[in-house]
């Protein structure tokens, strides 16, 4: 071949590497920018997340997020539902995982699929999940029903830690953002969500509480295995819900949307026994607070909150019920701005937060030392693949067991968050 024809085609394969090269540095910089965006969604413009935006949603059904025992002894998988809504070009988007009502005795993920379907229109994704159920050959009592809430509560973090886990090791099938992530639910779903939002692990728990938590696999349960993965949430949906213990409310708790009725006779408004209603006559079992204690507990401690009360003695009666009419629209579109003022603040602080601490030295090979003007919360450091590596409230950490390569380090304040690449060599 001609010296001068080789030279150009070895010249147009270098120009094609190039450009190959260029694209794939681009999409990784893309990916690594999106996975680590810590609360930059794209909303906030007032229609997307409110709006009912699309059509149609597209439905996963009975995906698999963890197994485990019931109270009576059976083993059972545990699935959810996960709603899209349909030709969306959006992959950053906040998920609600919802948990459906039934006193803790019955129910099914179907019951919510009209719900799901609803908020997925505005352009969430969604999930209805099972939870595991009393099914125990005895009548319930105040400490079944306590073991069997805190079985729900597992279901509902593994249920979490299944999107953050796909997230991280499976490119993000949903397409949802990790850190705009709500817990809700009907009546005992919006309990257990209610507790997977406001009860942590820095609150004052009684010890028959805390063993029975060690008795089902300790914070953060054993419904999964992934339990290197987080479950807080952004914020909580609590249809006719409530808190066993109001002083579980603290200042650095998410906020809080709650709809209940005034007269409700089965989850009590303020604070009362919750009943379970076995057909001719209906049982008191333990004390609970209900959506207007959590609203003034949370307002006094200037956590984020709004509560729509429903004047009437009745139980759920707004999405279907004989209220619906009159609320069913006003909750959705009400809920819809409140999740959406959420994950907009989280955007605005992390903006205020810029420039608010160094890292030094950075790359570094051993120890890290931040240096901030305000005080943290945690200090967390991840992968290149959004796995959570550790965890700690120091400021002067050591890296050196780490391999080399590129990490993000993720700092949390009582007021937001800040994120910075890091580099060990």
């Amino acid at each position: 071949m001609h010296r001068t024809n080789l030279n150009i085609i070895l010249l147009l394969d270098y120009n094609l590497y190039v450009l190959v090269m260029k694209k794939i540095v681009a999409s990784l910089i893309l990916f690594l920018t999106s996975t680590f965006s810590f609360g930059q969604n794209e909303g906030c413009d007032g229609v997307r997340y409110i709006d009912d935006s699309f059509q149609n949603v597209t439905i996963s059904s009975n995906v698999l997020f963890g197994t485990n025992k019931t109270i009576g002894g059976k083993s059972q998988d545990l699935f959810m539902d996960i709603f899209e809504p349909s030709n969306d070009t959006e992959s950053n988007r906040p998920l609600i995982i919802f948990a459906f009502g039934g006193a803790f005795v019955s129910g099914e993920k179907e019951k919510l699929h009209d719900l799901a379907s609803a908020y997925a229109r505005k352009g969430y994704v969604t999930a209805s999940i099972d939870y595991r159920l009393y099914d125990k050959l005895a009548l319930i009592d105040s400490a079944l029903l306590i073991d069997v809430v805190v079985k729900g509560i597992a279901d509902m973090r593994a249920a979490i830690r299944y999107f953050k886990q796909d997230f991280s090791e499976n490119g993000n099938t949903f397409g949802i953002d990790t850190n705009c992530i709500f817990v809700g639910g009907l009546s005992s779903g919006a309990i257990i969500a209610c507790h997977v939002g406001l009860l942590n692990n820095t609150d004052e728990i009684p010890e028959y509480l805390q063993s029975t938590i060690e008795a089902n696999g300790g914070w953060e349960g054993n419904s999964s295995s992934n339990t290197q993965y987080s479950s807080e949430v952004t914020g909580v949906l609590s249809f006719s819900g409530g808190i066993k213990e109001i002083e579980w409310i603290t200042q650095n708790d998410v906020p809080v949307f709650s709809v209940h009725e005034t007269g409700d006779a089965v989850v009590p408004y303020e604070r009362g026994p919750v009943s379970i209603d076995l057909g001719l006559f209906s049982v008191p079992l333990i004390q609970i607070s209900g959506g207007k204690e959590m609203y003034d507990a949370l307002q006094t401690n200037n956590v984020k909150s709004e509560l729509i009360s429903i004047p009437v003695n009745q139980h759920m009666s707004y999405f279907s019920g004989s209220t619906a009419e009159s609320y069913n629209d006003s909750i959705l579109n009400r809920s819809s701005k409140f999740m959406e003022s959420v994950f907009c603040d989280i955007t605005v602080k992390n903006k205020s937060l810029k420039n608010i601490f160094s890292v030094f030295p950075n790359p570094t090979s051993d120890y890290l030392t931040i240096t901030t003007n305000t005080s943290i919360q945690s200090l967390s450091i991840y992968d290149s693949f959004g796995k959570m590596m550790l965890k700690t409230s120091k400021k002067n950490v050591y890296l050196g067991n780490f391999s080399k390569g590129y990490y993000f380090l993720k700092i949390e304040y009582k007021s937001g968050s800040q994120t910075q690449k890091i580099i060990i060599k």
